[in-house]
């Protein structure tokens, strides 16, 4: 038991979403004492109420139609979840504050950086001068290892690269020395070198200040080096809780052994042979963008996103592509899929000229190239249910000629991705991270499929999710034959599902490998 000072108590926390009259639970029970410079970690797969549970211990699930939050969240004796907004927004920034995961998107786009730090320190102490904000905003930058700090405030987000977007939100966190900081999968998107550094900048901020931080993360091996304590939540209950003692010496549940060694199931796969066809070939392919400038006398920004990549895919062969985030690799995904174009170059499939054109007018073709994409339930109607959608394709793509034919592709395929009997009648919501990925997935490969392109797809489940997602594309290849290329930062799952792969950075290739 922690001798700090205890600074939150969440007792029996449970949040419920409403939907389609449908009362869904998305955390159950939840309890927690957070204590004063004590790391807990939460891990969990995708969906299974780590963020909620965050959202709610800082009183924002009310911003979420449909969400619903009740139980206890107690601070200095008081039980916040009897209060109103504007205790709520007193305390925000200043007691409990939050790091989101996407930093991009956490920023506003048309403000320059200045002006939203300014704006994060203004909102607790709107007596500052503007000399002391832009003091102020400097220290901050300077304490989460951003030097050119005059650089940073002129900058817009879309200037800065993901890892200096990330310190800059960290800065806005910690502006008024809060005394928990909640990492909501703060790195879950960032290569793992910056990931590592940014991990290590919190812990710093902890040394110095005495916070208590909440990291939020499905990735085990950010977690059980820098944690006192680690929550495992299954479908929205505490399944497991684990101290840094037993995670150490192993004395842990079945459970917490299946998270843990997870990594120890991803073994490399072998190149293909020799001597097979090339099913995609990619010559010289460029991609640049022009960021107009916000005065009209300044010429705009080129950005070039690619430069000059030439790779190929041979028939039943899944290539990797590894890089940090920024580096372009999402880029390759959307030109092949049709949904940009290149600004130079040549995409050849099947031995024929491909554009964005073409797999806008050819449904044959469109239905040839399928891309499975990183947010599974955003991919997914969600007025539907998930059979309504599995038939759709079938129907709409003419692969089934009924209904009945379409429920007896539905009933055959469904095994094969080892989902339950009751999928077809629910929907995207009502599914954990793993089942939703897995629907997803069979949602694409329905259409017999000749190239998938995995865009950071298993980037969202946790570790065991992700051996058996891996293993599940396998298994599917071997039947099917389908090609594939692989896109992720993360080196395991490349070197587990790629055939080879190369790294990609600041829009080229800097190495190839055989895996």
């Amino acid at each position: 038991m922690s001798t700090h000072k205890l600074l939150l108590s969440a007792k029996n926390l449970c949040v419920d979403y409403s939907y389609h009259g449908l009362t869904i639970p998305i955390v159950q029970d939840f309890n927690l004492n957070i204590h004063e410079g004590e790391t807990i970690a939460i891990s969990g797969e995708s969906g299974s109420g780590k963020s909620v549970s965050a959202l709610s211990l800082m009183g924002l699930t009310g911003f979420y139609p449909g969400m619903s939050a009740r139980g206890q969240v107690v601070i200095d004796g008081v039980n916040m979840l009897e209060e109103n907004e504007t205790a709520w927004a007193n305390i925000r920034g200043k007691f409990i504050s939050i790091v989101f995961q996407q930093a991009l998107s956490a920023l506003n786009p048309v403000l320059t950086i200045g002006n939203q730090l300014k704006e994060a320190i203004q909102i607790h102490q709107p007596d500052l001068s503007s000399q002391d904000i832009i003091i102020k905003a400097k220290a901050l930058l300077n304490e989460t290892g951003l030097t050119e700090t005059d650089r940073m405030l002129r900058s817009y987000p879309h200037e800065l690269s993901g890892g200096q977007l990330q310190r800059i939100v960290i800065a806005m966190a910690i502006a008024h020395k809060p005394k928990i900081i909640i990492a909501d999968e703060a790195t879950s998107s960032l290569d793992e070198q910056t990931a590592t550094e940014i991990i290590a900048l919190l812990k710093r901020i902890q040394a110095k200040n005495g916070t208590a931080l909440i990291i939020i993360s499905h990735d085990f091996r950010q977690l059980t080096d820098v944690c006192d304590r680690l929550l495992i939540i299954h479908q929205g209950k505490v399944t497991d809780e684990i101290s840094s003692d037993q995670i150490r010496s192993g004395n842990m549940t079945e459970l917490s052994k299946a998270y843990i060694l997870a990594d120890q199931l991803l073994t490399k796969r072998n190149a293909l042979g020799q001597g097979v066809d090339t099913l995609l070939k990619i010559e010289n392919l460029s991609k640049s963008y022009k960021k107009s400038a916000l005065t009209f006398w300044k010429k705009p920004n080129i950005i070039k996103a690619l430069q000059n990549i030439s790779f190929t895919v041979s028939s039943g062969e899944i290539l990797g592509i590894m890089g940090p985030s920024g580096s372009g690799k999402s880029t390759i995904a959307k030109i092949i899929s049709g949904l940009i174009d290149a600004s130079d170059g040549q995409i050849i499939f099947e031995d024929r000229p491909l554009s964005k054109k073409d797999l806008e007018e050819n449904k044959l073709l469109r239905k040839s190239i399928q891309m499975v994409a990183q947010d599974a339930l955003s991919s997914m109607n969600p007025s539907m249910t998930i059979g309504e959608q599995w038939m759709e394709v079938l129907l709409f793509h003419k692969i089934a000629k009924s209904k009945t034919e379409a429920c007896t592709i539905i009933d055959q395929k469904k095994k094969e991705f080892d989902l339950p009997e009751d999928t077809k009648s629910k929907y995207p919501v009502q599914l954990s991270g793993g089942q939703l990925q897995r629907a997803a997935l069979m949602k694409n490969l329905l259409l017999n499929p000749k190239l998938v392109i995995f865009d950071e797809s298993l980037s969202a489940l946790d570790r065991p999710n992700q051996v058996r997602m891996i293993n599940l594309i396998k298994d599917l290849q071997a039947k099917t034959q389908f090609s594939g290329i692989f896109i992720s930062h993360d080196p395991l799952l490349i070197q587990s599902i790629s055939h080879r792969y190369f790294t990609l950075e600041n829009g080229m290739i800097i190495t190839q490998n055989n895996c």
